[in-house]
Formats: C-alpha cells, structure tokens, sequence
C-alpha cells in the first residue's frame, strides 16, 4: 500500500481549525500584497461560480449552398443567445437576438430561422404560474420511484384543456441578405425551407390568439364562479411529454383534433398561401414538395380534411387522400417520383383502427391503398401496417419552430431501396381485446422473471412496445412479402435495386446477453421469392454489405472476412498481411474490435481497411493487396482516416487525391493530407497544428469549408477556408472576454509505471506558473484521455469538477491514462495514476500535501478503489461509484432493464468471468471490502435513479465508511440519474466541490455543511441560505383569521 503521513481532516480535534483558518487567510493577504501589476495593466480575475452563466458556445451551423454565408447561434449557458450571420470572404456581419435554427434558401438571398421567447418574458411566465398557484413546494417530483423497474409512467406536456394565451411563443425571422432587414411572424411553431430548388419558406402559425368579448369576466385565474365550481382556464402542467392536463397520455386520434394556420411563402414574389387546420407538414429533399395534413373536430368550410400536396415551382396542390384520419411516416424516394405514409383511414372509426400502406406518384392524383392486412395477399396473419414514425398526425404542439419532417424513410419505419424499386415496412401484431377493468383490490401486480426467458422482465419492459416484423413492397410487381422471421431481425437493403435484404437474427443468443456480448446469424434473404441464405453464424457485431450488394463484409477472430453472395464463397481478406486490424491497445477481456472498413471502390472488386495507422486497398478475390499510404502512418504514429465532403459519396474515388485526417499520437497534433491510391509517394502534408480540427463541412455548390480549432484555452470558434485548407480565417469570436480571466495551457507528460510500461497524461499549468513553487494538484481520470489534450473545457457547473474553473483558482490539473490488466481493474489504475502523480511531484511544483482527486461513473469506482490502497490524495471525489462488485454484479441496469454481468465478464469491468470463477477477483477489486485501510476524506455523489450505476453501491460504501469512522458525505440529488442535467442541482454540487477540496486542499474554512451536516427536515431551507434563487417567489401573506360571533367575547375559527 503506498502511504504518505496523514494529515487533518474535517474530523480532526476542532482546536486546529483556527490555525488553519489563520494560515489561509494570511496566504490570501501576502498574494493580494505581492502581485505585481504594473500601471495601466489591468490583472486578470481567477473565474468564479458567477461566470458561468454568461460563458457562451457556438452551435446550430449553416453554410449557404454558394459558401458565401455561415450563420450560427452564439448562445450563452443561461440567458437569450443570438444569431450571428456573417459573409465568408468579407466584413459583412448581421445579428438577431435569440435567433436559432438558421436555414438558407438555396439561391442564397434569405435566410430563416426561429426567434426563441426571450428568458425575461419565460421567467415571468413561470413565476406568475407560482404565485397564482400558490405553491413553491420542494419540487421533487412527487412520490420518489421505486428502485427498480417498476413504471414510473411519463408525466403529461401540460393541459390541453384551453389554450394557454398567456405562455410566451417563438417567432419565425426571414432576413434578406442584400441588407440584413429582418420580417418577423409571431407565433409560428415550425417551418422549412427547401434543400432545392425554389426560394420558399413554409411554415406552422400556432392557435390564434381568442378575442376578448367585450362583457368577459376579467377575473383572475382560478376564479370562483356559480355554484363554487373552480373555472380552469389552463390545465395543470404535468411532467415531460405530450399529454393531457391531468398527466394522463393524451390517447385522443390526430384525426379529432384541430389544425392550425399553414402559410406557404414565395420569398421572390412576396406572395403567401394560408391553408387553414393543418396538423402536420413536411417538405421533400428534392424537388421543392410541400406535404400536409389538414383536420377540424368541426365541420368548417375553410378546413378539408386529408393528405395534401403542393408542388411549390408550379403552385399546383394535389389531394393524396381525403378524409380524417391519422397520416404518419411520410418518406419518398431519393430521386422523389413516389411518396410513401401509413394511414388509419380505412378503419378510422374502430375504437383501435389499423393501419394501411398508400403510395402516391407524383403528378398523379390521388394515391393509392397499396397494402392492407385485410386484402393484400400473403400478408402475415395476426398482423396489420405498422404505424410508422415521422410525420404524423401532429395534433401537439411545439415549444420552438422545428424543421418540416423531410422524406428519406430510414427514421420512419418506411425505407425505399436506392433504386427506389422496392420498399420496406413493418408488420405489427393486431391490437388484443381490451381487458376488463377490475377494481383495486381484484388487481394482482406480479411480473414473473423464468429462467427461459430470453430478455429479463426489466429489459422486456425497455423493448419496443410495438415490435414490427419486416416487410417488403415490390412496385414493378405489385406483391408484397415477408422479410423476417422475428419481430427482433435486424433487416437492411443490401442491393441497390431492392432484390436482396441483409438479414441478421440475435434471437437464438438472446440470453448471452446478460452475460456476454451481442452476437447473432447472418443471412441474405430473396426479397422476391423469400429465399434465405445462411453466411454466418455467431458473429459477434455487424456484418456490412458493400455499396453493390454483391459483397457481404465481417470482422471474426481479429481478421476481415467477405462472402460472395451469388456463390457464398467465404475468404480471409487479412491473414497474411503484417499489420493487425484489430485494435491494438485493446484492453478489456473479450475479442478486439477492428478498426473499421474506410470504403469500397466503384468497380466492385476492392475493398479500403484501416490499420491502427494506415490505410489499405485489398482485392476482394485476394488477388491484390496495397498500402495506401505507404506505411506512413505506422512510422510517424500518425492516425490517417480518409475523409470526404460529399455527404452522397457511396464509393472512394479511385481517380483523385484522397483527403486523409491526421492525429499525431505523440503530440496530439491534427490536420489534414492527401494521397492517392496507386500513387507511389507519401502522403502529402496539408496542414498541422498543435490544436483539434472539429469536422469539416462543405459548401453544397463551393469550395468553401468550415471546421473548429480548440486548445485548452482556446474555445472553439469557427475558421473556413477553401477545400486546400489554406489560407485559414477566423470567423467567430465568442468568449472575448476570456482574456481578462487566468486560465492555463495544456501540455503532454510521460512515465512509466511499476511494470515499466510508458504511459501518457496532459497536465494543465495555470498562467503565470512558476516551476520553482508548489501548486496544490486536481486528478481526474476516466480509460485513456490523454487524445484530450487540445479539447476545451468551458466554465461551467456539472457532474465532476470543471478543470478550467481550478486552473483559474491556481491548481494544476492532471489527466493520466490508464492501461488495464484483465482481472486487475483496480489495480491497473493504482499503478498507472499513483506513478504519474508521483512523477509529477518529483519535478518539484506540486505541493504533495494538497493533491486532491475526482472521478464519476468507471472514474467514480477507480476513485472509491485508490484510497484503499493509496494515502497520496488528501481528498477525493467519487461520483457514482460502484464499491462491491459482488452485489453490483447480479445488479441491473435500470436504464436499459439489462444484467450488470455482462461489464464484469466482458467489458469496463474487466473482471474477465463470472463471480463463481474467480471470486477472489471480485473480493479484491471491490472498495468495500478493504474500506477500513481508508485513512482519505471521501465525497460522493450517487442519485436515487440512477440507471446506469445502482445507488445502493453508493449507500453500501458510505455506509461502511461511517461505520468506521471515516470522513464521509454523500449528495443524493432526488430524481436525478447517473449524472446531473437540472443546473439548479449543477450549481450547487460544483459549489459544494470546490469548497471541499479548498478546504482540503489549500486550507479554506470548512462550510457549514461539513462540519455539521443538513437535519432531513431543514434541507429545503439550507439550500435557499447556500444558493439563494436568482428568481425567487415568495409566498403571499396568509390571511388573519376572522372572528366569529359578536362582541368581544367571539370564538374563532
């Protein structure tokens, strides 16, 4: 056990504390004394948990097709962000507060976007909701979840009941590029712009507004009324979701509900088209085609019900179906001649309708029923057309605009060949009888677990609850058939015309699971006759077809294997060459995963690998293999991947340069080559920098790109460029003021540890560091992050300690990677983070006695494990830790319902097999059972649902800690999960953090809640007094009690 003398902690004698305090305070004093700041210099500030609000990020880019335009939304951590459209090439600059979702015509004159609700206006909405409700209750979401699987139910999206008139709405903006004027629509909650074609924008105006009567009760909300029923004006909000007031699923049909005003706009000719009660809306990729669907509850002659079309460049509408009922899964063709939606109509008065499938060919009026489990023959029976997603009805409503849904299958449930000959759907189950409704005490809630059972009860419970067998629709013929065998097949087109599907089927390894890893049967079926071909078995991962369909690609036994589909002849395509194409520094305990398949090349006869570092052209029969990079990535330990910037590119060119992208793994420097296949040099630098290129993005119709740049201190902002890469130019500045902060720069370091294995980590000095002090040390680890060395971390609150906010406050930051041994986790990380920390200590600047560490989830265990056999940190941080690996192992991962076994025998856990085959393995990497070796201050974060890490292994070590008398605190965040999300709890356990390992670490008073912990029943108010609301509520007075009676004497009630 590696051991250092002890120290105090927050348990020590309390007549240490003055002294500590003391010896703080005057550090603090001689720093403000000694800090040199020469005149007119202005010193930079050390970030506080104030700053974070205002840290902002770029997102949501858009490039015009002409490259000429780039627009991004510059949005801040908490407050209203805005939209930055800038010219590429020159000066030019336009904003628009709270813009967002930007889109550019295609001819690239306009540019629309959304125009979020501004913060101040939501804030006074919430808050409003609060004092007419009069509650500002805890908050916790109600009776807390059981800890296991049982269904917890999702909340409603807040009432339905009428429209809440007084909720702030997003707008639309539209803004000429000749000039930046911006036209603002109000109200509108979705819209969409063409990929091609003509200058349009169409989009979805919310309910309108009623109109006051002149004689309205202008009463509050909740007002009495006659009889003393309560008026309700707006339901009560339920949780995430869409549903009704009451928090009930919302089971009304699209068809029964009202649409809202559609307005389609030529942005030429200044002209709109309002279409009245449409639901639902979407534009095709190509061709500029508008699709719609209207309804009404009511009979209303502005409002014809059906599925609607409009051919935007002619103006011409074009009625598919006509009648309510419910329209869903709309997807078309790549060249868009066919559209494709499943429809209710038919049966739209059953209490459960189902189903159909239409197709609708454009020009042609109207479409057509093409299959229906009641009449098209061969149909499997039980089943009917699943309903498909995408879109669909749409009765609900959006909280922002969003993007009309565009066809293209693949997310829908309905996917076309790429010859667009044949298409795939799903069969579902018929819907069973409803079951009689018994009364509370006739209800028996038994799930019963078998040992047969394929999937375990939870998982069942997480699996798709309407689970579809796999069809196909033959146009040319006009017959379907019967892809699948099981509702679980994994089923994808494998050749372009649609004549054969790539089936795979896990169901007879389906238990394995639990245990194992995921493996499953290989077969090529005939879409036509149903004819099925076996090519594999048991292959753990996936099989890839190629481009072709001719070729069927898979990786077994650390080697690439392809089958010929016509013959079903198999070859090993890498046994005899001299590199591995198995990832090299795998280590867990089960087979490597290759390093991927870079592509095929158009003559059908080649197919591109990776290796660790190159790239590698081999003939499918064999005949041929080259590198085609020359071994030049292996000898330089530079990471080359070919990349491309056409987002339809099926095949490598064979004919042009390739673009390679680069990362040095000794420097962690990127960028960019080139090669070409068959060429005889090496590859030809392009660019390299000691920074991290974000992905590049084309130009449609430019040689224009534009990509990130980041360094530690450097935040990402956006660069472009021709496709050469050169003559790079900044583009956004979105964090100026970071230059008046202290903040640090990143460097690699080396060691080697007990085994004599060389490892890597980045160490992050603070500004101004000088090697000949000592400066307290922040460790946090994961696997392997030292690839991270040029990301930048933004200053903000979270689930670990953010590594820019203790640069600023003078701490080093530490990040070592960690090689593992199968069977040892625990010890793995012990050899790897302690020889670093103390490599880094035998420089001379850190100060041994102040070395702090941190680690969430994989990083929480490691962290739980160290202080049992390390005494080098004074303080250290475990977020959801697992501290016994013999419970955690028959554990479940309540997130995905699945066995926790499967990570100890085969992945992260890397134990390597079950508990009654090395139970020592389990006993000795379990924190647990070595918890009185402890000597460390512990802090840990494990919430109530997590779904990925049981809580109990949280409890388990704390309770155990306690028992022994140990500094121990755990923060269990109420109906939070594996991590924090809600930034009200963010802030308050980064706050908590940092003045832990202050106080640990550079002597600062220890807050209130460490020395005297929080009483159950004063928790709520404790929090308010640590992190007092920004917005707060207060309740109103309650009201004096009336006397009852007359004269003096009255009783009261």
């Amino acid at each position: 056990m590696v051991r250092r003398p002890l120290r105090g902690s927050a348990s020590r004698p309390q007549e240490e504390l003055p002294m500590r305090q003391f010896t703080f305070a005057m550090c603090a004093i001689a720093v403000l004394v000694t800090a040199p700041v020469s005149f007119g210099q202005v010193e930079k500030r050390s970030l506080t948990h104030e700053d974070y609000d205002g840290w902002k990020s770029v997102g949501g880019q858009a490039l015009s097709a002409d490259g000429k335009w780039l627009a991004v939304t510059v949005r801040p951590q908490v407050g209203d962000g805005e939209l930055v459209v800038r010219s590429t090439t020159g000066k030019t600059e336009y904003r628009h507060a709270r813009g967002t979702g930007a889109r550019f015509t295609e001819d690239g004159r306009w540019v629309v976007f959304t125009i979020s609700p501004a913060r101040a206006d939501q804030l006074a909405y919430e808050k409003g909701r609060l004092e007419k409700s009069g509650s500002g209750g805890r908050g916790r979401g109600g009776a807390r979840r059981g800890r296991g699987p049982g269904g917890s139910g999702s909340g409603g999206r807040g009432g339905d009941g009428e429209e809440d008139n007084e909720k702030p709405l997003s707008a639309m903006g539209i803004m000429n590029l000749a000039d930046g004027k911006v036209e603002v629509i109000d109200r509108v909650k979705g819209f969409g712009v063409p990929e091609e074609g003509p200058a349009f924008v169409v989009y979805h105006l919310e309910k309108p507004k009623p109109e006051k009567k002149p004689d309205e009760d202008e009463g509050g909300e909740g007002e009495e009324k006659e009889g003393g029923e309560r008026s309700r004006r707006r339901g009560r909000r339920g949780g995430r979701g869409r549903g009704r007031a009451d928090g009930e699923k919302d089971k009304t049909p699209d068809y029964r509900k009202d649409g809202t005003p559609f307005v389609v706009r030529d942005l030429v000719k200044g002209s709109d088209t309002r279409i009245d009660g449409v639901t639902s809306y979407g534009l095709t990729r190509k061709k500029g085609i508008v699709w719609f669907a209207c309804n009404s509850k009511k009979d209303d002659e502005k409002v014809v019900r059906g599925l609607f079309a409009i051919d935007l460049a002619s103006g011409q509408r074009k009625t598919l179906v006509e009648g309510a009922a419910n329209y869903s899964g709309i997807a078309t063709d790549r060249e868009v001649t066919r559209m494709v939606f499943v429809s209710d109509r038919r049966d739209r008065e059953a209490k459960k309708p189902t189903s159909d499938l239409y197709a609708w060919d454009l020009g042609a009026e109207p479409a057509k029923r093409i299959v229906s489990h009641v009449e098209t023959p061969g149909f499997p029976k039980g089943r009917s057309v699943a309903a498909a997603r995408g879109g669909g009805g749409g009765g609900g409503r959006s909280r922002r605009p969003r993007r009309g849904r565009r066809g293209g299958g693949g997310g829908s449930g309905l996917t076309f060949c790429r010859e667009g000959k044949v298409l795939m759907f799903g069969a579902t189950r018929l819907p069973k009888p409803e079951m009689p409704k018994l009364l509370d005490e006739e209800k028996v809630t038994l799930d019963l677990w078998h040992w047969k059972d394929a999937l375990l009860q939870p998982m069942q419970e997480k699996q798709s609850a309407n689970p579809q067998l796999r069809c196909a629709w033959h146009f040319d013929e006009g017959k379907m058939s019967v892809l699948a065998s099981r509702d679980t097949d994994q089923v994808s087109f494998l050749t372009p015309c649609g004549s054969r599907v790539l089936v795979q089927d896990g169901s007879p390894y389906a238990q394995r699971v639990s245990w194992d890893s995921r493996y499953t049967d290989v077969y090529v079926v005939n879409t036509v006759n149903g004819e099925r071909q076996k090519i594999m078995s048991e292959l753990r991962g996936r099989a890839q077809g190629s481009p072709d369909g001719k070729t069927v690609a898979a990786f077994r036994n650390g080697h690439w294997y392809v089958i010929d589909v016509a013959s079903g002849a198999e070859r090993c395509l890498t046994k005899t060459l001299p590199v591995n194409f198995a990832t090299e520094d795998w280590d867990t305990p089960q087979p490597a995963r290759a390093y991927g398949i870079a592509g095929w090349t158009q003559d059908g006869e080649h197919v591109l690998l990776n290796d660790r570092y190159d790239l590698w052209m081999v003939a499918l029969d064999g005949s041929k293999v080259a590198c085609v990079t020359d071994g030049w990535g292996r000898a330089n330990r530079t990471t080359l991947r070919y990349t491309t910037l056409d987002r339809e590119e099926r095949f490598i060119p064979t004919d042009r340069a390739l673009l390679l992208s680069a990362t040095d793994s000794e420097t962690m420097a990127s960028g960019y080559y080139q090669d070409e296949i068959g060429g005889l040099g090496k590859p030809r630098k392009i660019v390299m920098l000691d920074r991290a290129f974000g992905r590049l993005t084309k130009a449609k119709k430019a040689d224009r790109v534009v990509f990130s740049l980041t360094t530690f201190a450097e935040c990402g902002d956006l660069w472009t460029s021709g496709t050469d890469l050169k003559d790079r130019r900044r583009l956004t500045d979105v964090n100026p003021q970071q230059k008046d902060y202290r903040w640090g720069k990143s460097e690699l370091v080396r060691w080697h540890n007990a085994d004599g294995v060389e490892l890597k980590g980045f160490l992050v000095k603070p500004d101004g560091f000088d090697p000949k002090k000592k400066y307290p040390m922040m460790v946090y680890f994961y696997e392997k992050t030292s690839s991270r060395l040029h990301r930048y971390v933004s200053p903000s609150p979270g689930t670990s300690p953010n590594a820019a906010y203790y640069v600023s406050n003078g701490y080093l930051w530490f990040q070592p990677d960690i090689v593992y041994r199968d069977g040892y986790p625990g010890e793995s990380c012990l050899k790897c983070v302690v020889s670093g920390v103390q490599s880094l200590i035998a420089k001379g600047f850190v100060d041994e006695e102040s070395i702090g560490a941190a680690g969430h989830s994989w990083g929480g265990y490691q962290t739980a494990y160290l202080v049992t056999k390390t005494n080098i940190f004074k303080a250290v941080e475990s977020g959801a830790p697992v501290s016994n690996m013999t419970s955690a192992y028959g554990g479940i991962r309540w997130g995905s319902g699945m066995s926790r076994a499967f990570q100890y025998e085969r992945t992260q856990s890397r134990i390597g097999g079950s508990l009654w085959r090395y139970p020592l393995r389990y006993l000795e990497n379990s924190p647990i059972f070595s918890a009185d070796k402890v000597e460390t201050p512990v802090l840990m974060l494990h919430n109530d649902q997590d779904g990925a890490v049981p809580w109990y292994q949280g409890i388990e070590y704390f309770c155990a800690l306690r028992r022994l008398d140990r500094e121990v605190y755990m923060f269990n965040y109420v109906g939070a999960g594996h991590g924090l999300r809600r930034r009200a709890n963010q802030r308050d356990w980064t706050k908590r953090m940092q003045q832990y390992f202050d106080h640990h670490l550079k002597g600062a008073p220890a807050p209130k809640w460490m020395t005297d912990g929080v009483p159950y029943r004063e928790r709520d108010r404790e929090k308010l007094e640590f992190n007092p609301p920004k917005h707060p509520v207060h309740p109103k007075p309650e009201k004096k009690a009336e006397a009852v009676g007359t004269g003096t004497g009255g009783n009261q009630r």
